[in-house]
């Protein structure tokens, strides 16, 4: 604010975490993409499960547009040209509470600060089905969104209550889903004498990592994958794309060797 009032020319801090974190070797979080088989047993869980399965749509909708949890909490079926198969994003629900919120209030809707942040995601044909099967499950429900925040209203992700679903929502109802499939699974591989498949805890962010991963393993065009995902920087893009890469180098080396002779025989 300062730069762009001109009361100083330059931002003194200017990179100054980025060359801290070389200097010091620290090194970023590590992301929980799920691999393809897990991301598989994830979603076959919860289909048709007596308990979870009306959860499916919801992760299947994660999975496959790589929103941000406040962007997927604050879409509206406004949002969604099911005619030209774009959904838009312009818009979040957040969730602020604590010492700090005074006001009664607890859920804002909050605008992207940078024009990445605005983009129109296409609909792959899953997620068409997902919207589809979550209307029918509200209407199926007598669930009608009972929620104006800022405004906004008429939101897709509904709770039983007709209010929208906030972070904690989901990651909780994750970790159930997680606990019982492993519950399950370790019962199976036991009965048949085999090895369980075990899925690691993950999060709601893992999901959107996952659609990037899946995205970089098919697209090499790393300003669209940047415009889907929202990324402000390129650099974020590249860093996931190089994540990717590396996973699949060995893939990638063993079809080079089964389609060219490189050693003479």
């Amino acid at each position: 604010m300062a730069v762009r009032d001109c009361i100083i020319r330059t931002n003194p801090t200017h990179n100054v975490l980025g060359q801290l974190k070389k200097q010091t070797g620290a090194k970023r979080g590590v992301r929980n993409a799920l691999t393809p088989e897990q991301q598989m047993a994830f979603l076959e869980f919860m289909d048709g499960h007596p308990v979870y399965d009306h959860w499916k749509p919801i992760y299947t909708f994660f999975i496959g547009t790589g929103l941000r949890v406040g962007e997927l909490s604050g879409l509206t079926w406004k949002d969604i040209d099911v005619e030209n198969g774009v959904i838009t994003v312009d818009h979040a629900a957040v969730y602020f509470a604590g010492k700090m919120n005074k006001s009664k209030k607890k859920i804002y809707i909050s605008t992207p600060k940078t024009d990445a942040g605005i983009r129109k995601i296409p609909m792959v044909k899953e997620v068409r089905q997902a919207l589809k099967e979550i209307k029918q499950y509200q209407h199926d429900n007598g669930i009608y969104c009972a929620t104006e925040i800022d405004g906004y209203t008429d939101f897709v992700f509904l709770n039983r209550f007709g209010r929208v679903f906030l972070q904690q929502d989901l990651d909780r109802a994750l970790e159930r889903i997680i606990d019982a499939y492993n519950d399950a699974e370790l019962h199976e591989a036991k009965m048949k004498n085999r090895e369980p498949f075990i899925l690691p805890h993950f999060t709601c962010h893992s999901l959107r990592h996952t659609f990037c991963a899946r995205f970089c393993e098919n697209e090499s065009n790393l300003k669209v994958i940047q415009s889907v995902m929202g990324h402000v920087d390129i650099a974020t893009t590249m860093n996931i794309y190089a994540e990717v890469s590396e996973a699949k180098k060995k893939a990638s080396m063993e079809a080079l060797a089964e389609k060219m002779v490189l050693f003479s025989q």
